[in-house]
C-alpha cells in the first residue's frame, strides 16, 4: 500500500491528492467562547470525505454531529485544496453567515477552524482522527 501513495505524497508538494483527505474523521468541534458566539455548542462530529467525481482534485465532505449517540447530518461542503498553505477549505454562506471551513491533513490526523468571511474571527477549532480510509 504505501508503494501505491508514494505518488500521492510527491504530489501533495504541489497538489493534494482528495485520497489524502479521503476517509472517515471522528472528533470534536470545539467552540471559542465569547460572547459574540454564545450561541455555538460544542460537538463529537463524524465526517465522511470522498472525491468528488464531477470536480477534478475536490472532495466532498459529508458532515455530522454525534447526538444521543448517533449520527445527525449537518450537511455537505465542496473542499478545495489551496497549496500554498497545506489546506482544504470550503466556503458556507445563508441569510445569516458567511463562513469558511479550513482543515490541514497530516496522515491520519485532521485539524480545522472555522471562521467568519467578514470579520475574521474563528468561531471553531476541530480535531479529528481518521477511522478509514476511502479512495
Amino acid at each position: 500500500m504505501a508503494g501505491a501513495l508514494a505518488p500521492l505524497l510527491w504530489l501533495g508538494a504541489v497538489h493534494q491528492h482528495p485520497a489524502a483527505i479521503a476517509g472517515q474523521w471522528r472528533g470534536e468541534s470545539i467552540c471559542v467562547k465569547a460572547a459574540w458566539n454564545a450561541a455555538c455548542n460544542d460537538e463529537r462530529i463524524v465526517y465522511d470525505v470522498v472525491a468528488d467525481s464531477s470536480a477534478p482534485g475536490t472532495a466532498l465532505l459529508h458532515a455530522a454531529k454525534i447526538v444521543g449517540g448517533r449520527p445527525e447530518p449537518m450537511g455537505d461542503l465542496d473542499l478545495q485544496y489551496r497549496a500554498a498553505d497545506s489546506t482544504w477549505f470550503g466556503d458556507f454562506s445563508n441569510s445569516r453567515v458567511r463562513i469558511r471551513w479550513e482543515y490541514r491533513v497530516r496522515g491520519d490526523s485532521l485539524t480545522g477552524r472555522v471562521f467568519d468571511r467578514a470579520t475574521g474571527r474563528v468561531a471553531r477549532a476541530v480535531r479529528a482522527a481518521r477511522t478509514s480510509q476511502r479512495g
